[in-house]
């Protein structure tokens, strides 16, 4: 039992890991053809990279088991951000099972080649240097950079109002390879070292291609995108288990991002408090 339970805590430590990290930006890569989706896709990435602010909730889900020990977690975070350079401001939220575990708020400012984050908890704020790598997972231009230019197997397949905007809804896989360049440069080194692996390692066990959905309007900004990255778990997590039979079963693992507001956040603040923090 104690096994499963270690067992589980390591798997929901990389499951949050590795999601943060498809979160981040990258470049590069090809796209498949198709005519509507593609002018849509390209049409997008020239959009998205002009982006100058916005506001977004991110839904962070996991949902597994080990034999009668059961983690279904959810992380909500609700945020508005500037892009050049980086400022957040970030409310999040974490239930498991239901149940509310912890709740902050942060923001967070980038000054050249560094960054502080400045957190609230319960009143009590503190402030700390964070890499750079670790806010781009939030920066909606760059994670709009990885998928608009990595897609592959793309087509339209709906629409959907999202935010009063009328959207297509582009369906493709973003390939393996693609998903670990990513990683590459999201900061997963920091993320990971409580389990005694680096980001090679982790990047070196995934296998497989992340179904991803984006939701772009006519002039090209992406509403929303859902990233499903279970398969992707279910090979890490075997990968982890070195052939042995845990008993672990991923349910989902998933992010969903919905943004609105772009380019209308003309600044963020900190609050006097966050200032005088030690």
């Amino acid at each position: 039992m104690k096994f499963r339970k270690r067992f589980l805590a390591a798997a929901m430590t990389m499951a949050m890991a590795v999601a943060m990290a498809g979160c981040n930006g990258g470049t590069g890569g090809d796209a498949a053809t198709g005519l509507d989706a593609e002018t849509l896709l390209k049409t997008a990435n020239e959009t998205m990279a002009s982006v100058t602010s916005y506001s977004a909730e991110m839904s962070v889900v996991f949902d597994m088991a080990m034999g009668e020990e059961k983690a279904a977690t959810e992380i909500v975070a609700k945020m508005e951000a500037m892009t050049d350079p980086l400022k957040l401001k970030m409310d999040m939220s974490t239930k498991m099972n239901g149940e509310e575990l912890q709740a902050y708020q942060m923001y967070a400012i980038q000054d050249g080649e560094s960054a502080t984050s400045y957190i609230n908890i319960g009143g009590q704020w503190a402030k700390q240097p964070i890499s750079t790598n670790d806010l781009a997972q939030y920066n909606a231009e760059q994670n709009m950079d990885l998928y608009l230019k990595n897609l592959s197997n793309f087509s339209a397949t709906g629409s959907e109002t999202i935010n009063g905007k009328e959207t297509t809804i582009v369906e493709g896989v973003l390939t393996g390879d693609a998903m670990k360049e990513a990683m590459k440069t999201s900061g997963l080194d920091s993320a990971t070292a409580s389990l005694g692996m680096t980001a090679d390692e982790v990047i070196s066990m995934i296998e497989g291609d992340m179904p991803v959905k984006l939701w772009i309007t006519e002039d090209g900004y992406v509403m929303q995108y859902d990233l499903d990255m279970t398969k992707i778990m279910e090979s890490l997590m075997s990968a982890m288990s070195q052939g042995q039979d845990v008993g672990l079963k991923i349910n989902t693992t998933s992010i969903k991002m919905t943004c609105d507001n772009y380019n209308a956040i003309e600044n963020i603040e900190l609050p006097p408090e966050a200032q005088n923090a030690a």
